[in-house]
């Protein structure tokens, strides 16, 4: 795991122009599409804000799948990665819902039950004002572990390699708590370090740049799931993932 990690780091630094001329475009629209929120968003109306976030996220998409294509394709290939909108950013933007969906399906009824329980245990005994935070924690945990389990959907889907959300359970059985740090932990951990160096009046340009730097550390993010991906189907031989 920690190799996957120190890779992830190297690989962007020592191949940037690669990473530069594919991610260039989404990353910088995403960090233009940052100045209306900086200077407008509070004097837009709901529809228009519900339009930059939507905008933002297929940004990501493009972004992501470009990211995946240069990690899994244009560098050990040479294939060349250009940002469009495609089957391929549909399907994948598919997956994205459909795991969300499926995370927070499996948790809420979790989170009932554990609620239920507290609250029939504080009926005997004095309810402690931690009660509500560990059952909500307690459902991102069980949403994140599933959302890190089904994650090899997103390169395969952006390398075009057949795949399926029971094809990605399987290729990540044993390795379910090293795919929640990989995937959840890692990126929790960058982004927390990046909030440390905004501040409450911080410039446009600072905040400009900050996204940048945002963008820069959401490459190796989707970098770890991308080498997790190629590790997990090598370990399954033949460079197929499992039915």
């Amino acid at each position: 795991m920690d190799r996957v990690v120190v890779e992830a780091f190297r690989l962007p630094w020592t191949n940037r122009r690669v990473f530069a001329r594919a991610l260039a475009f989404p990353a910088l629209a995403m960090v233009a599409l940052y100045a209306p929120y900086w200077w407008f968003y509070e004097q837009l109306d709901g529809g228009m804000q519900f339009v930059v976030y939507a905008a933002d996220k297929l940004l990501w998409v493009v972004f992501a799948v470009c990211c995946h294509r240069v990690v899994l394709l244009a560098l050990p290939y040479g294939e060349r990665v250009r940002p469009t909108w495609g089957r391929r950013e549909t399907v994948f933007t598919g997956f994205v819902l459909l795991l969300m969906a499926t995370g927070w399906l499996v948790a809420m009824p979790i989170m009932t039950l554990l609620v239920n329980a507290g609250q029939l245990y504080t009926s005997f005994l004095p309810r402690s004002h931690g009660d509500l935070f560990w059952a909500t924690g307690g459902m991102y945990a069980i949403a994140g572990y599933i959302w890190a389990r089904l994650s090899p959907v997103f390169p395969a889907t952006a390398i075009d390699a057949p795949t399926s959300v029971t094809g990605a359970w399987a290729l990540t059985r044993h390795n379910g708590l090293r795919m929640m740090v990989l995937v959840l932990a890692l990126p929790v951990a960058i982004e927390f370090i990046l909030g440390l160096l905004s501040r409450e009046d911080a410039t446009f340009v600072e905040a400009l740049l900050l996204r940048l730097l945002l963008a820069v550390a959401l490459a190796v993010e989707i970098t770890v799931l991308s080498i997790a991906y190629r590790e997990l189907v090598a370990m399954h031989g033949a460079g197929e993932q499992p039915a």
